[in-house]
């Protein structure tokens, strides 16, 4: 019953169209029902908006206060799930915000949404901690299993959204840099840090994020990048200096 409760509700804020099951909830009430569902409603999507402002502070930026709040009610109507979840709450922004790229006419906004949404996601994972390199002396690698902390993400862009993010450069200033721009995301100390990858670095984190094993990782790395395995070993020693990895467990110990 509640959760068909729950639909109903949904349906309405959208449409605008009450249910004979929502009207007899509110039968009993002094106020009319039209504006004690109006109420109810713009209290959710006052809430919802102010969400998306939370977790896209600068798109928010880029298109303006008010500008942004029109554009997030118009998605708030094509994305029910913004309101069954709030982990998962404005997920879909980004893809929105591309669909209506003639409307605002910043080309880099999709890319600097995908990102902050990647933050969002990163600032909420589960604590975890670092496999420090300090702690692998005395440890055959092959006794070892390693997996990424909850909170690393990986992105690439023709724009330089880190320094967008990290407010480096003038929204005014930004242009598509020519090239890709691979950044790694992760929260240490309960604090977002952001590094630039370099190309074979993200195909690297790409590659084991698909649960593809280290040999073949090596492997895919030398064919594309014309690179050496000690080149690879390198790159790996850089990751792990970066506190990204943790031990998921020891093998044979």
């Amino acid at each position: 019953m509640l959760l068909k409760l729950q639909k109903h509700f949904e349906r309405y804020i959208i449409t605008k169209q009450a249910s004979k099951l929502i009207l007899k909830l509110i039968r009993s009430s002094d106020l009319p029902k039209e504006a004690m569902l109006e109420v109810y409603r713009n209290n959710v999507i006052s809430r919802l908006i102010s969400s998306l402002r939370d977790i896209y502070p600068l798109s928010n930026d880029a298109l303006g206060g008010e500008f942004f709040e029109q554009l997030a009610k118009e998605f708030i109507k094509k994305d029910l799930a913004i309101l069954r979840s709030d982990n998962e709450n404005g997920r879909n922004l980004a893809d929105f915000l591309l669909s209506y790229n003639h409307v605002h006419k910043i080309d880099y906004l999709s890319d600097l949404a995908r990102f902050e949404w990647l933050v969002h996601e990163s600032s909420n994972a589960i604590e975890d901690y670092p496999l420090l390199l300090c702690m692998l002396d005395g440890i055959n690698e092959n006794d070892i299993d390693l997996e990424l902390r909850a909170s690393v993400r990986i992105f690439h862009s023709n724009y330089p959204v880190d320094k967008i993010y990290n407010q480096k450069i003038d929204l005014k200033e930004i242009k598509e840099t020519g090239q890709k721009v691979y950044t790694l995301v992760v929260r240490n100390n309960f604090k977002i840090e952001l590094f630039t990858l370099s190309a074979i670095e993200y195909h690297f984190l790409l590659l084991f994020m698909q649960k593809v094993t280290l040999d073949m990782i090596i492997i895919a790395l030398l064919e594309k990048f014309n690179t050496t395995e000690d080149e690879v070993t390198q790159i790996l020693e850089r990751l792990l200096s970066l506190g990204i990895f943790k031990v998921k467990y020891l093998i044979n110990l």
